[in-house]
């Protein structure tokens, strides 16, 4: 999924379908406004369209529009036809001032950004026995807040591996239940 960012051009997509009858429709139109001081028939707050078009079938009754938001914000999505029944219901649109995390860059905030990979085995403090899927994450500083990589689990062995910097020292955090962690565990990668 991909956030839909001001001043970027995003694809809406929708099917015109008569909410009567169900059947596909032509002339429908768009509307979107954004959420201000004023209120809406449903209750919502929105004013200023920024958009508002007609739009004919490219394909049984699917549309596609491009809009560009011109700021971050909350905007409602409105469809309708000209006969003013709707033709698909509307819907808040969250539009961010910049992309934010995409799935793509998930597994690299997982795994760390740094430049060196590297392994840790996760033991239990009283038994002292390597711990599978246990809960693993990485931070900068000894108080936990600063999160570099991670939560990851551990293999079947108790070990996880992360994306570090050589030479920087980490704090590695753990948790299971049923299971007691020294936490933080500090490491020179």
């Amino acid at each position: 999924m991909i956030d839909v960012v001001a001043g970027s051009p995003t694809t809406i997509d929708f099917t015109a379908l008569d909410r009567r009858t169900g059947e596909s429709m032509t002339g429908a139109r768009i509307s979107i406004r954004k959420q201000s001081d004023l209120t809406w028939w449903d209750g919502a707050q929105w004013v200023g369209v920024i958009a508002y078009n007609y739009m004919d079938h490219i394909v049984a009754g699917a549309h596609e529009y491009i809009v560009t938001y011109p700021e971050a914000g909350e905007y409602k999505v409105i469809f309708t036809h000209d006969t003013d029944y709707m033709v698909r219901h509307s819907y808040t649109q969250t539009v961010y001032p910049e992309a934010r995390l995409v799935e793509a860059d998930l597994d690299g905030v997982l795994r760390g950004r740094g430049a060196d990979e590297g392994t840790v085995t996760i033991h239990d403090s009283v038994t002292d026995l390597a711990v599978p899927d246990a809960d693993v994450w990485v931070t900068s500083n000894v108080t936990g807040t600063q999160v570099v990589a991670g939560t990851r689990q551990t293999d079947s062995e108790g070990i996880v591996t992360f994306w570090l910097d050589t030479g920087s020292t980490y704090y590695v955090w753990c948790q299971k239940d049923g299971h007691q962690f020294d936490n933080p565990t500090t490491v020179v990668w």
